[in-house]
């Protein structure tokens, strides 16, 4: 179910609209799910499996809400049988967050919701935001960093190159705009050793070092490669 979905229908079932929008970012973080370059929530998903015991059960949905092994059949809010409904499990949120607010969900504790709020949260500065689906070399393709190999070293990645949904990565560069009387060698004089004219063109696609204008944006490699 797409984030907007996920938000409609959490609006339907009564959660307020702030609410709305941080319940359906917290969907997306519970249960990802990714295709075609989209982001989904996996109302489908059954976890904790190997967490079940005489008193808990599974869970299930979007919310990934643990089922109670008393409340089989009951219609309860942690009803096993009812929680893959994706309205079912959305009202048992409701429940759960009129109770107990956000805290019971881990991802919305670590703040890894915010992912899908970016709106809210910008990313700081020179750094991207892990979402669902995405990889370095992803990442690099639709930032066009060139090597994601560059992504990995300046964030100190190593083989299997790990990332998780919410990791702030820091981009392999610094922007500059270029301003009138600029000329590429002074500028790259202001960042000192192994910031070379060289490296600065293969980052940026320049093929003339004297060819720049105010208003360019020029990305500065953090570091020696």
């Amino acid at each position: 179910m797409l984030q907007k979905d996920v938000e409609a229908l959490c609006l339907k079932t009564g959660f307020p609209a702030a609410e709305a929008r941080i319940a359906a970012a917290i969907a997306m973080t519970e249960a990802p799910y990714s295709e075609a370059g989209k982001s989904y929530s996996d109302f489908d998903l059954v976890g904790d499996q190997a967490l079940a015991n005489s008193v808990w059960g599974y869970s299930y949905g979007g919310f990934q809400i643990r089922s109670l092994i008393s409340q089989r059949g009951t219609g309860g809010f942690r009803d096993a049988l009812r929680l893959p409904e994706p309205a079912f499990n959305v009202n048992s949120a409701l429940t759960i967050w009129k109770a107990q607010g956000f805290q019971p969900w881990t991802t919305y504790n670590t703040g890894q919701y915010k992912a899908f709020l970016q709106d809210l949260y910008p990313p700081p500065v020179g750094t991207y935001i892990v979402i669902p689906g995405d990889s370095l070399s992803k990442i690099a393709s639709t930032l066009q960093i060139g090597l994601w190999q560059d992504l990995a070293r300046v964030n100190g990645l190593h083989s299997p190159y790990t990332i998780y949904i919410g990791q702030a990565l820091l981009l392999p560069w610094f922007e500059y705009v270029v301003r009138g009387g600029d000329t590429l060698s002074a500028i790259v004089y202001n960042y000192g050793e192994g910031v070379t004219i060289a490296r600065v063109q293969l980052f940026n696609n320049i093929l003339d070092a004297n060819r720049i204008y105010p208003g360019q944006v020029i990305r500065i490699p953090r570091s020696i490669l």
